[in-house]
């Protein structure tokens, strides 16, 4: 009964009762309400775990003693721990204590807005510098210190120089460049929440366009070359330098600290508005300091597009040892440091061979040692398994990026088409596997995504797996986030968005009927930038009675699509996509970017973009 009720709650307004019932089922609803205030906080307990983040989120909302009591802290922290592993750890860390129950309750709000494609606001824009109507230039930063005031002069590119390249997504915020090469030395950086636009230059760089190495964080924009690194802090609209003892390979940013990794390995500290400190890796466990190179970019058909070479880890020369690098978001002192070692056979001179089995393991580094290693492999079934070489091959990917709000890093990704893939719950106390099955009468296996992810407050690895069918088009890019798989399609001029879920957890919510919702958008009236009207695309000529057996079961794990194609992007917004150019998708919980080239596509979920410029 009070899953009914439940879903009552949830159902669309136009399905409601007419007028003539309203005050019947206004008063039902209510005399439910009072009924469940009235329970018990043991019978809350039973009947939360019975319901869904999407009921759940339903039931605060319907008054405050529901409120009250499931956000209190008896209660959500036990809710958090069963969907979203790490999350109350991250609360207690990041609130100091005070509201956490109201965080609690933004970030499921947040969630179930996300995972199920229900954006509040969209843009269409192009990476523009004077015909842009949408941002407005800021000159905040000072000239002296880099800050871009006009774009007349020696910034005036010519039509052989200006080729807008996309750079960087965090937080709210859009880092590209103008130039036509890789590594720029002018910067631009949209803030798609405000509107505001800053422009950055490297200092003193006397006309050289030889680029610089870059990375942004919610607080820095990072530009460095050789020994000398530049950091822009957003909020205090200053400029700080610092000078590193060697010249540095790569520079990792969180907030605002930075990580700088040399061209020998060694690692440097600095915070913004205090020294450099250097961290002696030669007592470290992970690995021994040697000159480091970019490492190699799988080959992943169709192309490496999807996959992206903007994030591949580092290679210890001698070793072949694979490292990378990231800082803990909330305890500035702490960073990880990934190392993952390939499966080698190595053959001796009597014919014999030996196999060194792979190894991903992630170092906590805190209090100037590393307090503690933990490996993947472990679990000899499922982590050997998952980085055996039949599994991977030379499929595999190290490059972390963050795949939730909440402390996990997606860390290793692999791509191939298999009939049956290992995945299973690294949780489980016997390492078991699981595989999910395609029958033999399939004509085409599906596409399968495997993803290797860290959460750094459970201190434990996870293992997505997610399949396509590729029949829509060609992969374009991917982005992993909440467990969701997000891929980019193209077909022609038709651009498509899939959002998948981990085929693990869409048996335990087995759908095999349902078809997925397509959404796409129309203009507002009156306003020729942001798209705040969503549409529900029904006319869906796929149907379970139509589809194979494997075609629906990939469509139960399909949460939503979107329409990402330009229609209603005006021409000032919109720069025709190459054929080949390079595309992105990125995200987190408010927004989701897709990047086609020289233009790019926002979907809000909190609603987050204004319509209005900020003046000043």
């Amino acid at each position: 009964m009070l899953k009914s009720f439940f879903k009552h709650l949830r159902r669309p307004t136009s399905t409601r009762p007419p007028t003539s019932t309203k005050v019947a089922t206004g008063w039902a609803t209510s005399l439910a309400a009072d009924m469940v205030s009235h329970l018990p906080l043991e019978l809350h307990m039973m009947l939360l775990e019975y319901l869904e983040p999407d009921d759940v989120t339903a039931g605060l909302n319907v008054c405050h003693s529901w409120r009250h009591i499931w956000l209190s802290d008896q209660i959500w922290p036990g809710l958090a721990s069963r969907w979203f592993p790490g999350l109350s750890d991250h609360i207690r860390t990041t609130s100091g204590g005070k509201g956490m129950g109201e965080h609690f309750r933004r970030h499921l709000h947040n969630y179930c807005w996300r995972v199920a494609g229900r954006f509040a606001s969209a843009l269409h824009h192009g990476m523009l510098l004077q015909d842009d109507r949408f941002f407005e230039l800021s000159k905040g930063v000072p000239a002296v210190q880099g800050g871009i005031h006009s774009y007349q002069g020696p910034l005036d590119l010519g039509p052989d120089e200006g080729f807008p390249r996309f750079m960087m997504y965090n937080h709210e915020r859009i880092a590209w460049w103008p130039e036509a090469y890789g590594l720029p030395y002018f910067a631009v950086v949209d803030n798609l929440r405000t509107r505001e636009r800053r422009a950055y230059v490297f200092p003193d760089n006397q006309g050289e366009k030889l680029g610089y190495k870059t990375a942004m964080s919610d607080k820095l924009l990072l530009m460095g070359r050789d020994r000398l690194l530049h950091a822009w802090h957003f909020e205090q609209d200053r400029l700080q330098s610092v000078e590193i003892p060697e010249t540095f390979k790569r520079c990792v940013v969180e907030g605002d600290n930075v990580l700088l990794v040399s061209i020998y390995a060694n690692i440097y500290l600095w915070r913004f508005g205090h020294p450099l400190r250097h961290v002696d890796m030669h007592d470290f466990p992970c690995y021994i300091p040697g000159p480091v190179i970019i490492a190699d970019v799988p080959q992943f058909p169709p192309s490496t597009n999807h996959v992206g070479a903007h994030r591949v880890a580092l290679r210890l020369e001698e070793s072949g040892l694979l490292l990378d690098f990231f800082i803990h978001p909330t305890a500035p002192d702490v960073f990880f440091v990934v190392t993952y070692r390939k499966q080698q056979i190595i053959y001796h001179s009597d014919g014999h061979f030996t196999v060194r089995e792979a190894q991903l393991v992630v170092h906590e580094y805190a209090h100037d040692r590393v307090i503690a290693s933990y490996s993947l492999g472990k679990s000899a079934d499922l982590g050997n398994h998952v980085l055996s070489g039949r599994t991977l091959g030379n499929r595999d990917h190290l490059r972390w990026e963050k795949c939730d709000s909440f402390g996990g890093y997606s860390l290793l990704a692999a791509y191939g088409t298999c009939r049956s893939w290992p995945v299973g719950d690294p949780l489980d106390s016997d390492g078991s596997l699981d595989r999910t099955e395609f029958s033999e009468t399939d004509t085409m296996p599906p596409t399968a995504h495997l993803s290797v992810c860290f959460n750094i407050y459970t201190k434990s690895f996870n293992i997505l797996c997610h399949h396509r069918q590729d029949n829509i088009g060609a992969i374009a890019a991917y982005h992993v986030w909440n467990g969701r798989l997000a891929t980019s399609y193209v077909n022609g001029v038709s651009r498509t968005i899939v959002s998948v879920n981990d085929c693990v957890d869409s048996r335990h919510h087995p759908t095999p009927d349902r078809i997925p919702p397509r959404y796409t958008t129309t203009t507002r009236h009156g306003d020729h930038h942001i798209i705040t009207r969503r549409h529900r695309n029904i006319d869906r000529e796929l149907t379970s009675t139509t589809c194979s057996l494997q075609t629906r079961k990939l469509l139960s794990t399909v949460d939503f699509e979107l329409d990402a194609s330009r229609r209603y992007a005006s021409q000032r917004q919109s720069i025709s996509p190459q054929p080949h150019g390079v595309q992105r998708l990125l995200g987190d919980d408010d927004f989701l970017v897709y990047v086609d080239d020289q233009a790019y596509t926002v979907w809000s979920f909190s609603n987050k973009m204004t319509t209005q410029l900020r003046r000043r």
